[in-house]
């Protein structure tokens, strides 16, 4: 399987009360994804190794950051070239 390990934030006050899940099924990766709202889950990252994993982080009004790195050392982020130009503010 490529992906090893899911990590999920889940923020109770100032408190993340997340999870590690080992070898997720895609059911588990597809929940994670949906359940992202911007508020309490803001970020889950999808691990194939150390230095192999992509995060996807937001979720409030079906808007995403999406990066990956292969060497945890050059970041690349998904960009929708259909989108505008503007730019988005992250809290």
């Amino acid at each position: 399987m490529f992906v090893s390990n899911l990590t999920r934030e889940t923020w109770i006050g100032n408190k993340d009360e997340g999870e590690l899940i080992d070898n997720p099924n895609w059911h588990q990766i597809e929940t994670a994804i949906r359940e992202l709202d911007g508020k309490s889950k803001t970020l889950l990252t999808l691990g194939a190794d150390e230095e192999t994993y992509m995060s996807i982080g937001g979720g409030q009004s079906g808007k995403y950051v999406v990066t990956v790195t292969f060497d945890n050392i050059k970041f690349y982020t998904l960009v929708d070239l259909s989108k505008s130009d503007e730019i988005q503010a992250l809290v």
